[in-house]
């Protein structure tokens, strides 16, 4: 499969941290990325996507003058300009203050109401399970279980599996014990 394969193109992807041309401006980089698969700018979500990084006209300035977050949301731009189906995020909250925290969450859900696959992959699990309907938990890279979030914090009414008030505590029960989960 080609770098342009149509399926590619519904797709946004945030992996890994901010990669960017360090000499060029933000919306320079974002041309670049947008322009390297051939496509025409401007790309279809771009000011909804910058509106969201919140960048202003910093945008415009070079990006090795950028701070963490401000990367971070410019990666988060870069990922959603497309307006894609899915969304594969890593860590999307990284570096970001409580309001671009909660600006991002509500636009997650947005998206996701709107009938976009959002998939992220995080260790902050209380922000997890503000937005996430289905969950799936990974320990030392092994699957430990999937389900609904209402599944996993209903647990099986055990003790060794039972409910909980946070998906952390639910994590640490099925992980490490029910010893290591808040009573």
């Amino acid at each position: 499969m080609s770098l342009g394969a149509p399926v590619l193109r519904r797709v946004g992807v945030l992996i890994d941290g901010p990669a960017f041309v360090p000499h060029l401006s933000g919306t320079a980089n974002l041309k670049l990325l947008w322009s390297a698969a051939g496509r025409s700018w401007p790309p279809p979500g771009l000011t909804e996507a910058l509106e969201l990084a919140g960048l202003g006209k910093a945008v415009d300035r070079k990006v090795k003058g950028y701070s963490m977050g401000m990367k971070q949301r410019l990666t988060l731009a870069q990922a959603l300009m497309r307006r894609p189906d899915v969304l594969i995020l890593d860590e999307p909250a990284n570096g970001l203050d409580p309001a671009e925290v909660r600006d991002l969450r509500q636009h997650l859900a947005t998206r996701a109401a709107a009938g976009a696959t959002v998939l992220i992959s995080s260790h902050q699990l209380a922000e997890v399970q503000l937005l996430a309907t289905h969950i799936v938990v990974m320990n030392h890279g092994r699957l430990v279980t999937a389900g609904t979030l209402d599944t996993l914090l209903r647990g099986s009414g055990t003790a060794a599996s039972p409910a909980h008030q946070s998906l952390e505590d639910a994590y640490l029960t099925m992980t490490e014990g029910p010893e290591h989960a808040a009573l």
